[in-house]
């Protein structure tokens, strides 16, 4: 049986799930504080207390956690993007630097695009890759989900971004064209064996990503 939710949210994690699965949590990861969902019943308020926590990830027990990343969606905006983890021919992964961190290519969805195409398009512009053959998506386990989220703040207030990702393969090893006024000042490739040593810096989402691709 898959757990359920887990969100990024700065430098923390906030699982939802319900209260017989929370053992299965903390057997893997380190946990601050377990809260009813009554008690997060304001959620922008929430959101802003925890702006100011540097550590310490959080478990929300709820009889329905399907309720409460819905009325995360309701009170925050919902920003749906899509991106690809690419692999070349030598088993070596892209990675870009963006904003102090490494990060995969990813973006916001177009109206009347697909997932696939956003996902083939923001590789495209954000690389400058141009064949790229689409596989599947990544699921991320042992979670109920198919995406990333992870919550960031504009001027107008919260937004949550369910990121989907696919894995995609190139041929050789092309060359690569970080798109320098998206904030990407680098774009390498990276073995499979030294992908470790760019979980640290990566954004929390695409380290999650980096985990899984050396197991």
């Amino acid at each position: 049986m898959a757990l359920k939710y887990k969100i990024f949210h700065n430098n923390i994690c906030i699982y939802i799930c319900k209260e017989e699965d929370i053992a299965k949590i903390t057997e893997s990861e380190s946990i601050t504080e377990i809260i009813p969902s009554e008690n997060v019943e304001n959620i922008p308020v929430w959101l802003n207390y925890l702006q100011l926590r540097q550590s310490g990830n959080i478990i929300i027990t709820t009889p329905s956690p399907n309720a409460i990343l819905q009325k995360l969606y309701t009170k925050c905006k919902k920003v749906i993007a899509a991106g690809g983890v690419v692999q070349n021919d030598y088993d070596e992964f892209l990675l870009m630097y963006r904003r102090g961190y490494w990060d995969m290519p990813k973006g916001k969805l177009d109206p009347g695009e697909t997932l696939e195409q956003c996902a083939i398009r923001e590789v495209q512009e954000e690389t400058g890759l141009k064949h790229i053959t689409l596989g599947p998506a990544l699921a991320f386990k042992p979670f109920a989900q198919t995406y990333t989220l992870h919550t960031f703040k504009t001027k107008s207030g919260w937004n949550i971004k369910p990121s989907y990702w696919y894995h995609m393969r190139v041929n050789g090893r092309p060359a690569l064209r970080p798109q320098y006024d998206e904030d990407i000042h680098e774009a390498i490739w990276v073995p499979r064996a030294q992908l470790q040593h760019y979980i640290k810096p990566a954004y929390s989402s695409i380290a999650e990503i980096l985990v899984s691709l050396l197991y």
